[in-house]
C-alpha cells in the first residue's frame, strides 16, 4: 500500500500540467506516492502530458480518461481507485514543494491521525508571496492531537490530507454535485467531518496560484456561479440533516456556513434574490438547535451575528455583519462596491 494518493484534477491543463507534476516526480519518495491524474474531458493536449507522464512512471502515476463531470466527479473517479494510506488534492495549476512532499512522506509513514494539516504558501498574479493563515487552536508541532472544541471547519483542501478509509465510501454515493465549483469545500467539510485527531506539521507543501484567468475564486467567476456555491452549502445542510452532528463541531459548521453564504449573498447584484436566499439560509439554520446552544456557550460574537440574522428581514443586515468578520475578500468587496469605499 502507498503512504499518499495525490488526485490531480485536470481540465483543459496542458500549459501547466507538466509543472505540476515535475515536482511529484523528483521526490525520492516517489514509490510511496499514487497520483492519479483525471483528465476531466480536456479539449487540449492534457490527456497526452498525463499518459506521457504515466509511461514514465508506471509505478506511481495513472491517469483516468473521462467525459466532463466538473471537480467533484474528478474526486470521486480517484477515489474508487484510491489505494494509499492517506488522500490528498491537489489542483493541474497548482504545484508542491517537493521538499515539503518528502517531508510529508515521512510523517505519514508513522502517523495515524485522522486528517493531517500542512501550511500552503499563495502566490498572487505570480509575483507576491504569502503564507496561508491558520486558527490559533492548531498545534503545529508534529504531535497528535485531538480535534479541538472549535475547530474551524473552513480549512481548505490545500492544507488537509485525510485517511483514505475515512474517505472510501464517498467515491460511490454521488454526494459531490455534477459540473458544479466549489465542491472542493464539501470534501474538506466531509473528511473533517469524520475527524477525531490530527496532526499539524510546521512546513508549507501546497503552492497555491491566484490570479489566473477563470479561476473560480476570481470576483467575476463567483458572481456567475452563484448558484454552485449555494447547491454546495446545501449538500452541507443535507449531511448534516442525514447525520448525527458531534457537539465538537457545532462552532466550525455554523461559522463555515455563514462565511460562505455571506461571500455569496453579498456579491448577488439582485436585491430580491438576495432576500430569498437569505430567508432560506434562516428557515434553514433554525433547525440546528443545538448548534445554537453551542454558540451560547462558545462563542458570543457568534452568537450575536446568529441572533441578528435570525430576526433580521433586512437585507442590508448583511453588510452590517460583515463588519463583524476579519477582513477578506468579501468585506473588500462590500467596501468597494456597496459602500463606495
Amino acid at each position: 500500500m502507498k503512504l499518499l494518493t495525490i488526485s490531480i484534477a485536470a481540465y483543459n491543463a496542458e500549459e501547466y500540467l507538466a509543472n505540476c507534476l515535475e515536482s511529484l516526480v523528483k521526490s525520492k519518495f516517489l514509490n510511496e506516492i499514487e497520483i492519479i491524474v483525471v483528465n476531466d474531458g480536456s479539449k487540449d493536449n492534457t490527456k497526452d502530458i498525463g499518459e506521457e507522464y504515466a509511461r514514465k512512471y508506471p509505478y506511481s502515476i495513472c491517469v483516468i480518461n473521462k467525459e466532463n463531470g466538473g471537480y467533484g466527479s474528478t474526486i470521486e473517479a480517484s477515489l474508487s481507485r484510491a489505494t494509499g494510506k492517506y488522500f490528498k488534492l491537489l489542483d493541474s495549476d497548482d504545484y508542491f514543494s517537493t521538499e515539503g512532499l518528502d517531508a510529508l512522506i515521512s510523517k505519514l509513514a508513522e502517523s495515524e491521525a485522522d486528517t493531517v494539516i500542512t501550511k500552503t504558501v499563495v502566490f498572487r498574479d505570480g509575483k507576491h508571496q504569502s503564507g496561508w493563515k491558520y486558527g490559533s487552536d492548531l498545534i503545529f508541532d508534529g504531535k497528535e492531537h485531538d480535534i479541538p472544541q472549535n475547530y474551524d471547519l473552513s480549512l481548505t483542501m490545500h492544507s488537509l490530507c485525510f485517511r483514505t478509509s475515512s474517505l472510501r465510501d464517498y467515491g460511490q454515493r454521488n454526494l459531490f454535485p455534477k459540473h458544479c465549483l466549489y465542491t472542493d469545500a464539501l470534501f474538506s467539510f466531509l473528511g473533517l467531518f469524520h475527524s477525531r485527531s490530527y496532526v499539524a506539521l510546521d512546513f508549507p507543501v501546497y503552492f497555491y496560484w491566484v490570479g489566473r484567468p477563470n479561476q473560480s475564486v476570481d470576483l467575476k467567476v463567483s458572481l456567475k456561479h452563484n448558484s454552485d456555491r449555494l447547491h454546495v452549502i446545501e449538500s452541507i445542510f443535507g449531511l448534516l440533516r442525514d447525520q448525527a452532528l458531534p457537539n465538537i463541531f457545532a462552532t466550525g459548521v455554523l461559522s463555515f456556513l455563514l462565511r460562505d453564504y455571506m461571500a455569496m449573498v453579498l456579491s448577488l447584484q439582485s436585491f430580491k434574490e438576495a432576500f430569498e436566499q437569505k430567508t432560506k439560509l434562516i428557515k434553514q439554520l433554525s433547525e440546528y438547535e443545538e448548534i445554537v446552544e453551542q454558540l451560547k456557550k462558545r462563542n458570543a460574537q457568534c452568537e450575536k451575528v446568529f441572533k441578528t440574522i435570525y430576526a433580521s428581514k433586512n437585507y442590508f443586515l448583511f453588510l452590517w455583519i460583515a463588519k463583524h468578520i476579519k477582513k477578506n475578500r468579501v468585506t473588500i468587496f462590500v467596501k468597494e462596491r456597496i459602500l463606495g469605499k
